[in-house]
């Protein structure tokens, strides 16, 4: 019964793990979007 309950424990981490790594990946390519932007805002005021 105890090595149901750390399996069940386990494959919710798992999932837990996965989603968190799926909202880093997000956060990260909002950021590098942002500094393109800014990146890109900066040369055609140079122009």
């Amino acid at each position: 019964m105890h090595k149901q309950a750390i399996d069940t424990n386990t494959a919710a981490t798992r999932e837990m793990t996965k989603s968190f790594n799926k909202i880093w990946y997000i956060f990260w390519l909002v950021i590098l979007a942002l500094i393109v932007l800014s990146g890109a805002e900066k040369v055609l005021k140079f122009i």
